[in-house]
């Protein structure tokens, strides 16, 4: 592959992801959000299979925001975390573990 077409390639991507976070940023509702963010997942990895669940803070349940499976929220939270990854959220940093 060549370095114009690599270029073309990425060129292409930060465009899309771009154009995902106005969308994102639009929202006006944590639901709404939610929903155009299964729509970006879906359409950029080609999946129908996105949950979204949403915990307000450490003592809340979790809240299926998106989901097709019903038991998809205990299935993932019966995982052990090895081998897996969670994404934590706080008010001023997002943090991957």
């Amino acid at each position: 592959m060549t370095i114009n077409e690599i270029t073309e390639k990425l060129s292409f991507h930060v465009k899309s992801f771009q154009e995902s976070f106005e969308i994102l940023s639009s929202s006006f509702s944590l639901s709404g959000m939610a929903n155009q963010f299964d729509k970006i997942l879906r359409g950029s990895f080609f999946t129908t299979n996105v949950s979204l669940f949403h915990k307000s803070d450490e003592k809340s349940e979790w809240v299926t925001l998106i989901s097709k499976d019903g038991n998809r929220l205990k299935s993932i939270l019966d995982t052990e975390e090895q081998g897996s990854l969670k994404i934590n959220s706080n008010l001023d940093s997002t943090e991957l573990s």
